[in-house]
């Protein structure tokens, strides 16, 4: 693990050169010329995103797989927060609306109306589990 972190330290420190080097280009560039510098730095914002998302999804999902009880609590969430979203579904509406020149389709209505229950029903179950958090610590000391 150690060698691991050593590869990755030297990594993002050549990583950080090139991208400060493509800076300094680009604060130094003549009017006009500077878009060739930008994009190679947004190809390298892409690539880092790309990389972290990728490491942090496999990781995970080695953590998960390797313990039954996580794998068993990960369960339980998955199918609470799809409980939400069928709820939210059910919940909402699918009217066609029409705001100005544009026509909103029973389909997207319906679904903005779904992302918008399920927002709703989370806020409600979050704060629940605050206050009872608060609750419960004051009744256990």
């Amino acid at each position: 693990m150690k060698n691991l972190s050593k590869i990755l330290t030297g990594g993002a420190l050549i990583y950080g050169a090139i991208a400060f080097v493509l800076w300094v280009l680009l604060v130094r560039a003549e009017e006009g010329s500077e878009g060739t510098y930008i994009d190679l730095l947004m190809y390298m914002t892409y690539l880092v995103l790309v990389a972290s998302v990728l490491i942090t999804l496999v990781l995970s999902i080695k953590n998960i797989v390797s313990d039954s009880k996580k794998l068993k609590y990960l369960g339980k969430y998955v199918v609470g927060f799809g409980i939400v979203f069928v709820l939210s579904y059910v919940l909402a509406n699918g009217n066609m609306t029409k705001v100005g020149e544009l026509t909103i389709t029973e389909s997207a209505s319906r679904w903005v109306g779904t992302g918008l229950y399920a927002f709703y029903i989370l806020t409600v179950v979050t704060f629940a589990s605050i206050i009872y958090a608060g609750v419960k610590g004051l009744f256990s000391k």
